[in-house]
């Protein structure tokens, strides 16, 4: 093999292995396509959004029960998801994904739940049992991030 045939195959095996690299940044972690961050201190579902925004992502959009499952997984405690009661302050029973203000297409209720207890429960934890509870977003949690890589 000459010198030049021995760069071509290192450059392609080295180009090779950036694109079946994970892209993800130390501390986030790669899950079907997407990055995820854990956020350990427990803040208000404001706060966490905005925490999330200044690492250029969002409060975790959960989209089915598998990444549902690998979410919990990454943090085995209860933690803020980017869902809110669409009208706030009102009995609505609209979800919204605050990323992208689309109607939450997949949940995975507690049973009985919502139910708005109190009549200000306008945010989304999720428990350790993987089901949905809403809660007041002044209530302090932790949270986890994810972005595109």
């Amino acid at each position: 093999m000459t010198i030049f045939s021995a760069s071509i195959f290192t450059l392609l095996f080295l180009g090779a292995h950036l694109i079946l690299c994970s892209c993800c940044e130390d501390g986030w972690t790669e899950h079907s396509g997407h990055c995820y961050y854990v956020e350990q201190g427990k803040m208000t579902f404001d706060d966490a959004q905005c925490a999330c925004n200044a690492n250029d992502a969002y409060l975790v959009k959960l989209d089915n029960q598998a990444e549902t499952d690998f979410v919990t997984g990454l943090l085995k405690d209860t933690f803020w998801i980017g869902t809110r009661r669409a009208c706030v302050g009102g009995d609505s029973n609209i979800w919204l994904m605050i990323h992208d203000l689309t109607e939450a297409t997949f949940t995975s209720w507690s049973p009985h739940e919502p139910n708005n207890s109190g009549g200000n429960e306008n945010c989304v934890e999720i428990r350790t049992s993987n089901l949905w509870n809403d809660l007041e977003c002044s209530d302090e949690l932790k949270s986890v991030c994810e972005r595109g890589k």
